[in-house]
């Protein structure tokens, strides 16, 4: 992870005006035998598209929701069901 703004901006390509609130990521996927590798990045510029994407699941989740027989001890097992 690189923290330093001035790198971030530099070497990341991070816009100035998004160092407060920002996600780059880069994957790199490799095959084991080292013949095939894979990558893909996101770039995401502020914070907001973080909370609408809250928004959205709690909405995709309320008209999943249903009462939970066995109480609070089985949520977890529920909500895996749902993904």
């Amino acid at each position: 992870m690189i923290r330093d703004p001035k790198q971030q901006v530099e070497m990341v390509g991070v816009p100035e005006e998004h160092l407060s609130g920002h996600a780059f990521h880069l994957y790199h996927l490799t095959s084991p035998d080292q013949t095939v590798s894979f990558e893909f990045q996101h770039n995401v510029c502020g914070r907001s598209i973080y909370a609408e994407g809250t928004v959205d699941a709690v909405l995709f989740l309320a008209k999943k929701a249903q009462p939970i027989k066995g109480g609070i001890s089985n949520a977890c097992s529920y909500c895996l069901r749902l993904l």
